[in-house]
């Protein structure tokens, strides 16, 4: 992999991988809305849509038509930053996968080396900055499997479980492979069910400077996981019809459950186990110098049971 030129753009990359279901929808609107104060401190956001498209053209058609990875990139950054600010910020969580990924394997996260590894390659040269959220395994695993029904890509919920082996791949183990690709990279983790308490922070830290208190952030919650009742409809709807126009239908499983509680596969005995799998993980992640972790002390006593 070549050098990059010294006229080349220097501006700095900082990269929000998500995770799913950890306040992205959230994040990438506040953001969006917020545009003009971020450009009025040299900060441009690059909207989700704008990049994971451009992205999705670089990934069909590759470098033989293209060209390489790193130049295109470096084109298109002149269009979506235009002004030349010195940080520009991109928020994507299906940079590191999809959780169809997960649901189909039952692995956390399994293709992060190739899917963010093609970004890596885009981005060589830039000073990056990584940003991402992990978050408790109960309310994780139960809201991936609730996205994946949304795009179609279901199995039964106690096929998931069966599948799934959540000791043999862990937040560590994502977030290892994650530095291994951007070894020269500052990494900033948060626990999502600290958001709300560390939300200034975690806005300052996307953006570079100290500007969360400017930007008038809004506290609704965008895009609930879905509800019991709503997955269980889409179950017994794709077991006559399939789990594609099931995940075309969720919008209306979903409106007829609205106050059902949030879909939840767990026994006690399997919640207590994925609870203690995550305070282990904080523990671990909070004691590495790797990472900068944003989050209340101390991290191993978080909750880890949230909804949404």
């Amino acid at each position: 992999m070549g050098m990059r030129s010294v006229d080349q753009d220097p501006t700095t990359i900082h990269l929000h991988l998500g995770a799913h279901k950890t306040a992205t929808t959230y994040i990438q609107t506040e953001l969006g809305l917020n545009a003009r104060i971020l450009a009025s401190d040299g900060v441009t956001y690059i909207p989700m849509r704008a990049f994971r498209a451009w992205r999705r053209t670089l990934s069909r058609f590759g470098a033989r038509v293209l060209g390489p990875p790193g130049a295109r990139f470096d084109r298109r950054l002149q269009k979506w930053n235009p002004e030349r600010s010195r940080t520009c910020i991109v928020s994507d969580e299906n940079t590191i996968g999809t959780c169809g990924d997960i649901v189909g394997t039952g692995k956390l996260y399994p293709n992060v080396r190739s899917k963010l590894g093609a970004v890596a390659a885009m981005l060589y040269g830039h000073e990056v900055r990584l940003f991402i959220s992990i978050r408790g395994y109960p309310s994780f695993y139960a809201a991936a499997y609730g996205e994946a029904l949304r795009y179609g890509e279901g199995c039964s919920s106690e096929i998931f479980k069966r599948r799934l082996d959540p000791a043999a791949r862990r937040w560590p183990d994502v977030l290892a492979e994650i530095a291994d690709l951007f070894p020269s990279s500052p990494i900033t983790v948060w626990p999502y069910e600290t958001f709300a308490q560390c939300r200034t922070q975690i806005f300052d830290a996307l953006a570079g400077t100290e500007i969360a208190t400017r930007l008038g952030l809004s506290r609704e919650v965008l895009r609930p996981s879905p509800s019991h009742d709503a997955v269980d409809r889409a179950e017994r709807f794709a077991g006559r019809f399939g789990w594609r126009l099931a995940g075309r239908f969720m919008p209306l499983f979903e409106s007829r459950a609205p106050a059902s509680p949030p879909f939840d596969p767990w026994t006690e005995t399997e919640r207590r186990e994925l609870q203690q799998l995550y305070a282990a993980d904080l523990e671990e992640i909070g004691s590495n110098g790797r990472y900068r972790m944003i989050a209340p002390h101390p991290v191993q006593a978080l909750p880890v049971q949230q909804k949404g």
